[in-house]
């Protein structure tokens, strides 16, 4: 077990799980560390969520794995043991419910305070984070416009006549260098409708075939990462999830907050025990590090009538950070596909429901 617990520190990229299935991204956790991770029998939840997609903020990109399968994990409300194979995913006990709760609230603190106050090492892994990711935009953007020119600029210059659906595509992946890929749900309409099919080619390009191709039985398709997904017209696009929060968003929410009033005296000057009177007070559930959980905060004045904002001043004075952010169990997620060619989206789309801020308490490192 010993060698398990060591393997799963091993570091690996927290950044490529976002918006893939559950299931996927435990295949990825096993890759990063040589160990097998697999979903236990009984586990109803875990298998009923396997295909889910994942929602995760990531302070920094390469993690150790540990941290990044309990984050993982937390999404779902699963933990997991060791057994003599290896990793074996599990729903928590109703004991150690609270417990694990508990940890994913901390992870997200944690989150919270890389963000805003990150150390000098983590300033370091954000700049390289980010400089990647960039870079990656733009390889995706030019693998996107390669992918595209590649169906465009090869022409067909084959009729076919009373030929099958599969002998159609794998003569146009062929001689446009792309894959096409059927899902299974495309697959097994083709393999029901077995017709012949006559289209001509007559110097065209492969991309209006393959329009003709996939209408004729009722299917569409779309680039994905390195290949052309084909899919029935009910299955929803592939795509990654996101929970965006827009900058006005953040800025309402922090205004809002911060200009409310403690309407009672705090009982107490240590953060622990004043925390849930000032929640009930706020209407605002509150976090603190563990920095800042048994922390003295000392006041000149009584706290009726102060403003939120006021109170931060205060406790910035005493090395306390006041954040607003979303509350750790809040998802509002939205689709949107990289390989899409669209930017991605920085606001939520009409209609979509408001965020549940949180107040958190952090003390930076020095």
């Amino acid at each position: 077990m010993l060698a398990f617990r060591e393997k799963l520190k091993a570091p690996m990229r927290a950044d490529l799980l976002k918006g893939i299935s559950l299931q996927k991204a435990l295949e990825k956790v096993s890759a990063a560390t040589g160990m097998r991770v697999r979903i236990a029998a009984d586990a109803t939840k875990a298998l009923q969520a396997a295909e889910k997609p994942v929602l995760l903020q990531v302070g920094s990109k390469e993690q150790p794995a540990d941290s990044v399968l309990s984050l993982l994990l937390g999404n779902f409300h699963l933990t997991y043991k060791f057994d003599k194979e290896g990793v074996v995913i599990i729903e928590p006990k109703q004991a150690d419910a609270v417990l694990h709760k508990a940890e994913w609230i901390g992870n997200w603190i944690q989150d919270v305070r890389r963000n805003r106050f990150p150390t000098k090492e983590e300033k370091v892994e954000q700049d390289a984070a980010r400089s990647s990711y960039e870079k990656a935009e733009k390889e995706r953007t030019k693998e996107i416009e390669t992918k595209k020119k590649a169906l465009r600029s090869n022409k067909v210059t084959k009729d076919f006549v009373d030929s099958s659906f599969d002998e159609i595509l794998k003569w146009l992946q062929k001689a446009s260098k792309v894959n096409l890929v059927l899902s299974r749900a495309a697959a097994d309409k083709v393999r029901s409708e077995a017709s012949k099919l006559t289209i001509k080619g007559g110097s065209r390009s492969a991309e209006n075939v393959l329009d003709d191709l996939v209408r004729s039985r009722g299917l569409k398709y779309e680039l994905w990462q390195s290949e052309y997904k084909i899919r029935l017209d009910s299955e929803p696009p592939p795509q990654n999830w996101y929970t965006i929060i827009s900058k006005e968003e953040q800025e309402q929410g922090e205004r809002r907050i911060f200009d409310q009033r403690l309407t009672r005296d705090l009982k107490s000057s240590r953060v622990c025990d004043f925390l849930d009177d000032l929640s009930k007070d706020l209407g605002v559930k509150i976090y603190p590090d563990s920095r800042s959980w048994g922390s003295e905060v000392k006041l000149t004045r009584k706290s009726t009538g102060i403003s939120v904002r006021e109170f931060a001043a205060i406790l910035k004075r005493q090395g306390i950070e006041v954040v607003i952010w979303a509350s750790p169990f809040f998802e509002r997620p939205q689709p949107w596909s990289p390989w899409s060619g669209q930017p991605r989206p920085i606001k939520p789309p009409p209609g979509a429901k408001k965020v549940d801020w949180a107040i958190y308490l952090v003390q930076p490192e020095n």
